[in-house]
């Protein structure tokens, strides 16, 4: 399901709402309801629908906790293209940018 206008004017970020669906497509693949799956990650029915139509954002601990619960792992979870196309570039930057201004000096003796 792609981003729509709709969702960006109401406020949902394209990387929480990819996010959310991810967990959706393997919360339903296991054959988890939102109350059970809630319950597995320490929250109610309505934040597991607000963190799967991107309209609640998590911390660091609950996405793992979420990817320990759905068997997946972390980077299941994080949609593909925000990976691909915005972290990968940058890495890339950095690494090339460090090759040339960061001379390596190994430890004497």
């Amino acid at each position: 399901m792609e981003v729509e206008e709709r969702d960006i004017a109401r406020g949902v970020e394209p990387f929480y709402l990819a996010f959310g669906q991810n967990v959706r497509y393997y919360r339903i693949l296991r054959g988890l309801s939102q109350v059970e799956f809630g319950k597995r990650i320490a929250h109610s029915k309505s934040s597991v629908s607000y963190f799967e139509n991107g309209r609640m954002r998590t911390n660091l601990e609950t996405a793992v906790c979420m990817a320990k619960v759905l068997g997946v792992k972390l980077q299941d979870l994080l949609p593909g293209t925000f990976i691909r196309e915005t972290a990968m570039p940058r890495m890339k930057a950095v690494k090339k940018r460090q090759r040339g201004r960061i001379p390596w000096n190994p430890p004497e003796g």
